[in-house]
C-alpha cells in the first residue's frame, strides 16, 4: 500500500514539473535571444525625438496565455501590446517607444512582459545618440 503511494505521488510529481515547464515555455520570439533585443545603432539627435522598436511575442503552449507589461526601465518609456491574449502558435505585436533626452551618449531601455503561466522575457532598444 506505501509503495503503491509513493509511486502514485512521484508519477504526480513529475507531472506537475512537466506542465510546469510547459507553461514556462509559452513565450518565445525566436530561436535568437538577438531578437528581444533592437540596436539602432547610430542616431542624430537633431534627426528624431524618440526611440521605437517592434517585436513579436510568439505563444508556443498549448493553450491562449494572456501577456501584460511587468515593467519598464522610466517613465519616459511608453509600451504597447497588440493584444493580450495570444492564442497558440499566433503572434501579438510588441511597440516600445521612448522619448530620448537632449544629451548624447548611448541609450538603451527594456521592458520586461509576463504571461499568466510566470514565464517573462525582457526586450530591449538601443542606440548612440550623436
Amino acid at each position: 500500500m506505501k509503495a503503491k503511494f509513493l509511486i502514485l505521488a512521484a508519477l504526480f510529481s513529475t507531472l506537475m514539473v512537466f506542465l510546469f515547464y510547459k507553461g514556462m515555455q509559452a513565450l518565445c520570439l525566436s530561436e535568437h535571444e538577438e531578437s528581444r533585443h533592437k540596436d539602432l545603432g547610430e542616431v542624430f539627435l537633431e534627426d528624431v525625438e524618440e526611440l521605437e522598436g517592434n517585436f513579436r511575442v510568439l505563444n508556443t503552449h498549448d493553450n491562449p496565455v494572456r501577456f501584460s507589461v511587468q515593467s519598464q526601465s522610466c517613465g519616459c518609456s511608453s509600451v504597447s501590446l497588440d493584444q493580450d491574449e495570444i492564442q497558440p502558435g499566433q503572434y501579438a505585436k510588441l511597440r516600445m517607444k521612448s522619448r530620448i533626452s537632449p544629451v548624447e551618449g548611448k541609450k538603451v531601455f527594456h521592458v520586461m512582459i509576463k504571461s499568466h503561466l510566470a514565464d517573462h522575457q525582457t526586450f530591449t532598444v538601443s542606440a548612440n545618440v550623436i
